[in-house]
């Protein structure tokens, strides 16, 4: 869903890496397929299919809080995608796999 900011995010990643081993933290990195697969059991998954498991595991209607216009869509779009990827991600990291 980037529309011409792609540069400025893959600088500001790298420049977290870079600070964060200057640190000495250690961080793991997550594949999108395997976050997936966590999330709904298969790492071809839609971020519709994310969604549905999120709302599954919290019952909270994240989409109707960010949702703009009276009709709610089907689709999920950013912010929802992002905070429900954020979420898998943090429980995925607790978890310690």
């Amino acid at each position: 869903g980037s529309k011409g900011k792609v540069f400025e995010l893959a600088e500001n990643c790298g420049i977290l890496k870079y600070m964060l081993e200057c640190e000495n933290y250690t961080y793991n990195k997550i594949a999108p397929t395997t976050l997936k697969k966590y999330a709904t059991s298969s790492g071809r998954s839609t971020k519709e299919d994310m969604y549905k498991s999120f709302f599954e595991e919290s019952n909270f209607k994240l989409k109707e809080q960010f949702q703009k216009s009276k009709r709610i869509s089907t689709k999920i779009s950013s912010p929802v995608s992002d905070l429900v990827d954020s979420y898998f991600l943090c429980k995925y990291s607790i978890e310690g796999f």
